[in-house]
């Protein structure tokens, strides 16, 4: 039966791991191109806060991809 197909917790760990690089991306662009809470976050701040987020989200979906293809060439191995 389909229902008691589990994804198991590397994919459930993958899908949480695409949907943060999605998140981050959309705070860096949060900080980097609206005017969301001005007074709390003076525009150098919130220039160098988005660039962070960007870059970590960059970071985070190439580590992301491959480790999804080494799992990709894992199940095909066997």
């Amino acid at each position: 039966m389909q229902i008691f197909n589990n994804p198991g917790p590397g994919k459930i760990t993958l899908l949480l791991s695409f949907s943060m690089v999605f998140i981050f991306l959309g705070l860096g662009y949060l900080f980097l191109a609206t005017n969301v809470m001005p007074d709390r976050f003076p525009k150098p701040n919130r220039i160098y806060i988005g660039l962070v987020l960007v870059v970590w989200a960059l970071f985070r979906g190439v580590t992301v991809w491959l480790k999804y293809k080494r799992e990709l060439k894992d199940e095909e191995d066997e």
